[in-house]
């Protein structure tokens, strides 16, 4: 058995208790090793020898976390963007938008002729395959942030002014005929396209990594995404009037977590 001053040296040369006394250096090694080689009674300490680095990037899977605030959100994408934007890269975000997208430029370049219509198809697609799987990261980032009203706001505020602007060089460089028609189709596109993601992601839809699940179980889940996304919007304006309507009304607890429920 390792007592008192025993202790400290099997601690401080790992050598020494592996039966070595060739003179050479002692190589640091892990806790577990040390506790192999120690009697199982020792009163070796393992939680004052043992310290955690608490600035280590986060698990993408665990970047979500639980219930946060805006704020909370927007420092851990600050603090950790590699673990939250290219180890949780969205590929469900990416090929859905690079559909999408290619049959929106598709559709507002037609009138300049077909093989100007598939050029500029072809380059939102590759487009979007190359960057909205970043995209869909960060929106995927905000799911759990509160209040949702915030939340959105904040996706609607960042997300168009940054890719709208290497969209619009990507089509200008590229020749795009209908560009500023194609450009304001995509704004608007996008508009509703990060609320509607934004709603699907917080009822577990289009999520990657851990709390993922199959792009068919995704789909399947659409008919009540859809319906309750249309929905949201005159359940906001009601709830307004309901404010405005009793103002002063003291709001009982079970009353606020309805309401951040819903939210």
């Amino acid at each position: 058995m390792f007592r008192g001053p025993e202790t400290k040296r099997v601690e401080n040369n790992p050598a020494a208790m592996a039966g070595k006394s060739d003179g050479k250096p002692a190589r640091s090694r892990p806790v577990e090793a040390i506790l192999e080689g120690a009697d199982r009674d020792s009163p070796v300490n393992v939680a004052t020898t043992v310290s955690r680095d608490t600035d280590r990037p986060p698990d993408p899977d665990e970047a979500d976390g639980g219930t946060e605030t805006v704020s909370q959100a927007c420092r851990r994408l600050l603090r950790h963007p590699f673990a939250t934007l290219v180890l949780r890269w969205n590929w469900k975000a990416a090929l859905l938008s690079a559909l999408f997208r290619g049959v929106l430029f598709f559709a507002t370049n037609i009138s300049a002729g077909l093989p100007a219509a598939v050029a500029a198809m072809s380059k939102e697609f590759i487009y979007r395959v190359l960057t909205s799987g970043f995209y869909g990261a960060f929106t995927q980032s905000f799911r759990k942030a509160r209040p949702a009203w915030l939340a959105s706001l904040t996706l609607i505020g960042f997300l168009p002014l940054f890719q709208h602007l290497l969209e619009f060089m990507v089509h200008w460089l590229g020749g795009t005929p209908k560009l500023l028609v194609s450009i304001g189709a995509s704004v608007g596109f996008t508009a509703v396209s990060t609320l509607f993601n934004l709603h699907a992601m917080r009822q577990g839809a289009l999520v990657v990594g851990r709390e993922g699940k199959s792009l068919g179980a995704d789909f399947r889940q659409m008919p009540f995404i859809i319906y309750s996304f249309v929905a949201w919007l005159p359940r906001q304006v009601v709830r307004f009037l309901r404010r405005l309507g009793r103002p002063g009304k003291p709001v009982s607890i079970d009353q606020q977590h309805t309401r951040a429920s819903d939210d």
